[in-house]
């Protein structure tokens, strides 16, 4: 078969998936699309629905699949030189936030970073926000604190709806183990001052399971590393009160 025949069954093919596909997100579908779209050589299709794939099969949990798609997504996207940043940056954040998930943590601070960049001209500060989250969560598990407190530090200093970012507070909690155990002072008060402007933004919910652990490491701290038993006993009792209400 000539290279002009295949590209038109590829096209066609392509075609057909594409009425089939009616705005569904089918990981099937978005599969055939991507690879058809690739043989036809129509780059911007080819990257648009690896891309969907690659976000597709990160959803179902399908990790080294969706790194897979998202590989092919960036290759053509680059092979053939496009400008539509807003797609380069989802490409980057998605696959980063998969290898987060595998455990290559530096591949996925280098892909969050490029992502970062791109979103600092985009019109989305959601997109900003969900990479300083994954930022920080990525620089906690690599054991670089200060550098995950900063970014949870922006997310604090951009997100109006913090309630249900329990995530913080695991990395915080974890931090604050950490500096207990190293008594490192320094830390602990970087630490203090984050579970303070956490809580100024969220609002008091006696059923907040992850309220009552802030007051419980505030209560930690004052108590071991900042010598102050008033303001422990005051944190240890909402923390107990929250808790209560919880059995």
């Amino acid at each position: 078969m000539s290279n002009l025949k295949k590209k038109f069954y590829h096209k066609e093919i392509y075609n057909f998936y594409l009425a089939k596909n009616s705005n569904k997100q089918n990981s099937k579908i978005l599969k055939q699309l991507a690879w058809h779209s690739l043989q036809a050589e129509i780059p911007e299709k080819a990257v648009k629905y690896n891309l969907l794939a690659g976000e597709n099969l990160y959803k179902e949990n399908s990790i080294p699949r969706a790194i897979h798609y998202l590989n092919r997504a960036l290759n053509l996207y680059e092979k053939n030189k496009m400008s539509d940043q807003q797609i380069q940056c989802t490409i980057y954040l998605t696959r980063g936030e998969c290898l987060l998930l595998v455990g290559k943590g530096e591949k996925a601070k280098h892909d969050l970073k490029k992502a970062l960049k791109l979103a600092q001209n985009l019109p989305l500060p959601q997109y900003r926000g969900k990479l300083y989250s994954l930022l920080a969560q990525t620089h906690n598990k690599m054991g670089e604190f200060p550098a995950a407190l900063k970014y949870i530090q922006k997310v604090i200093d951009i997100d109006q709806n913090l309630d249900k970012a329990n995530w913080i507070i695991e990395i915080l909690f974890t931090t604050s183990r950490i500096s207990m155990k190293t008594n490192n002072i320094v830390l602990a008060k970087t630490v203090q001052k984050k579970l303070e402007k956490f809580i100024e933004k969220i609002s008091f919910d006696k059923n907040n399971f992850y309220l009552g652990k802030i007051f419980f490491i505030q209560g930690q701290h004052n108590l071991l590393l900042f010598n102050n038993v008033e303001q422990a006993l005051a944190s240890f009792e909402e923390s107990e009160s929250i808790f209560r209400n919880l059995a």
